[in-house]
């Protein structure tokens, strides 16, 4: 079982060396099950360590909003599936 202290953003923060293969964040702007900008703040720690990683935030979306279907869903399964065909190209 996996420690929450080993979790890529506490061993980011801790400064430790992690992988940091190409990365896809996404987030409903209305999560409330996440503290407020963690991901903004994982993303700045993410690039910092050297990788590659894109943020996509939906608006008036809460968290686990692709399990719900919708709009902002259909637009954020085209940004997954764009994130996959640009990383299967490049490497």
């Amino acid at each position: 079982e996996e420690r929450a202290a080993d979790r890529p953003p506490h061993l980011l923060a801790r400064g430790e060396a992690v992988e940091t293969p190409p990365a896809l964040l996404i987030q409903g702007a209305n999560d409330e099950s996440l503290a407020r900008m963690m991901a903004e703040d994982f993303v700045e720690k993410y690039s910092l360590a050297g990788g590659v990683i894109e943020l996509a935030k939906y608006p008036g979306e809460p968290h686990g909003f692709l399990r719900n279907g919708g709009p902002m869903t259909n637009r954020a399964l085209a940004v997954i599936k764009s994130f996959i065909a640009r990383q299967l190209v490049t490497y």
